[in-house]
């Protein structure tokens, strides 16, 4: 698991954003009917361990942090796709601070792992 930390350090703000964004089409593609059809079965399960250990890391960069609230709305909208009106409503916010929460947990894994290089 430490593997997953290690490659989310020093990341900039667009680089964490991308990297939480990337888990729901990592998903799609490994979840995809090609990868189900596959007659290279040896590449296609190359290609699905690269895509899971990627998966892997955006969970371990959300679950690394302390902030309860800031972990439950990450993981609920970029792990299970919650919109974030839904998000609000389920931590008892208003939208606006739910954007504002999403703003500081990103700000949260930017110093915590440029703390730990």
């Amino acid at each position: 698991m430490q593997g997953c930390f290690e490659k989310a350090r020093s990341m900039t703000r667009a680089e964490v954003e991308k990297k939480l964004k990337s888990y729901k089409n990592l998903e799609r593609v490994l979840y995809s009917s090609r990868a189900f059809y596959s007659e290279d079965y040896e590449a296609e399960f190359a290609d699905g361990a690269s895509i899971r250990a990627q998966m892997c890391e955006v969970k371990a960069l959300i679950s690394s942090l302390e902030n309860s609230p800031e972990r439950i709305l990450l993981y609920q909208h970029y792990i299970n796709g919650v919109p974030f009106e839904r998000c609000a409503r389920l931590l008892g916010i208003s939208l606006r601070s739910a954007y504002r929460l999403r703003s500081r947990a990103v700000d949260s894994l930017i110093l915590k792992n440029q703390f730990y290089e």
